[in-house]
């Protein structure tokens, strides 16, 4: 299980010419409500908005660039980057989760979770059942509903390989992202990389997978970025 305590990392810096010491803290993306501190995970994206439900408060202090004290405990209301006035979401039958509006997220939400999110880790995650899948870069690119595809992918993915590292062409990776819905508030969220004859996930480990995945993915320029 992850200790998502301490809440920051350190970095010293010594000021021009007075030489004093200033902090700079460096926050996990959490938010505390109701005694309970909430995490975000980058691999978690909200499944579906009919989870949604109603606004239980709101944040009231912004901590990323305003407190510089290691030794600061949270309360209520704090938040590590989310600004002041953000409405927090409750997510229906899940106590747990607290959501928050957010542009930049698949559904239009992010996901904060007061209990682990080890189980979004790909190996474990591809274990449980997957609903649907979609590709994208920038916007949606490719959905894919059929039971039997699905079943398909996952089989792929559960065979791949692992290993400490792969070499590649710095000139010849791209990327896309991969969405693996569920019937929970939970979607995972992981970038593929592909150098023209295989495809991989660093996460961890190197998982390689079979080229298999060449006729479920239908790859094509517009679904890739070149992160050469």
């Amino acid at each position: 299980m992850r200790i998502w305590l301490p809440l920051a990392c350190l970095v010293f810096i010594l000021s021009g010419c007075n030489k004093m010491e200033q902090t700079k803290i460096e926050w996990n993306d959490f938010l505390q409500f109701n005694g309970g501190k909430y995490s975000s995970d980058l691999r978690a994206e909200l499944s579906d908005t009919a989870f949604i439900g109603e606004v239980i408060g709101v944040i009231k202090h912004t901590l990323n660039g305003n407190i510089h004290d290691p030794d600061y405990e949270s309360k209520d209301g704090d938040a590590a980057y989310l600004e002041v006035g953000t409405k927090l979401y409750s997510v229906i039958n899940h106590p747990h989760l607290i959501a928050v509006k957010d542009k930049s997220a698949i559904n239009g939400y992010k996901i904060f979770s007061r209990e682990s999110t080890d189980f979004l880790d790909f190996p474990v995650f591809t274990k449980r059942k997957i609903s649907k899948i979609e590709l994208y870069n920038d916007e949606i690119k490719k959905e894919i509903t059929d039971s039997q595809v699905l079943n398909e992918i996952i089989r792929v993915f559960q065979l791949g390989n692992v290993t400490d590292q792969v070499s590649y062409s710095q000139d010849d990776i791209q990327s896309f992202f991969i969405i693996l819905y569920t019937s929970t508030p939970f979607a995972g969220k992981y970038k593929i990389f592909y150098d023209g004859e295989r495809y991989f996930l660093n996460q961890h480990n190197v998982h390689i997978f079979s080229d298999e995945l060449n006729l479920f993915f239908d790859i094509n320029e517009d679904l890739m970025t070149d992160i050469s």
